[in-house]
């Protein structure tokens, strides 16, 4: 994407980008044109095409912006502060993970981030990237607990948390819930994830 170096320009850019990621959410990605996204904003064709060489570039962007909002939240988790909580009360840590997951998720886009990931190449990367990062914190969080421990079952202890904590902040968020069956659900899900953490590397 061009950069915009002007106050207006900026919104104009900002326009499009919103633009975009609505009509992206409401039909089909492949199916919307440059020509309908710059009629939506309110610009010429032109001008969209001065910031952005395709639809690809203008989703690149977006994603973009999801991976840093990814990144900010990730930083405050991938913390001497966490492991130390990690060792102390796994029940604790594992709440904060799951409410700082939910709270960072942009939940329309991250479905439409689902979706994509199947076709294409960027949103997969995406994905990708985000599930490695929480891994290995998961995996780190478990080294730093055993001092070390097997590797090897670590990491494999490390993807089970993973997709089990994935499993339930995707319920938590996409199913309508009650308060209480909220509640009720994540703090099962948490006393689970305990009990398997505790089961494979408190023997």
């Amino acid at each position: 994407m061009k950069q915009p170096t002007q106050q207006r320009a900026r919104v104009k850019v900002r326009r499009i980008l919103d633009t975009s990621k609505k009509l992206f959410l409401e039909g089909n990605y492949f199916e919307i044109t440059t020509n309908q996204i710059a009629r939506e904003a309110g610009v010429s064709i032109g001008t969209l095409y001065t910031y952005f060489a395709d639809k690809e570039a203008i989703l690149a962007t977006l994603l973009e912006e999801y991976d840093e909002s990814f990144n900010n939240v990730f930083e405050r988790i991938d913390t001497q502060e966490s492991f130390d909580l990690f060792r102390s009360d796994k029940k604790e840590w594992l709440g904060r993970l799951i409410d700082q997951l939910i709270d960072s998720e942009d939940r329309q886009f991250h479905i439409q981030i689902e979706m994509l990931a199947h076709a294409v190449p960027a949103a997969r990367q995406v994905q990708k990237r985000h599930s490695e990062k929480i891994k290995d914190l998961v995996h780190q969080c478990c080294l730093y607990y055993t001092n070390g421990g097997n590797v090897e079952n670590l990491k494999t202890l490390s993807t089970v948390i993973f997709d089990f904590t994935t499993a339930l902040v995707d319920e938590l968020l996409y199913t309508d819930h009650t308060s209480q069956e909220h509640d009720r659900i994540r703090q099962t899900g948490i006393d689970a994830l305990a009990l398997i953490i505790e089961r494979n590397i408190d023997q």
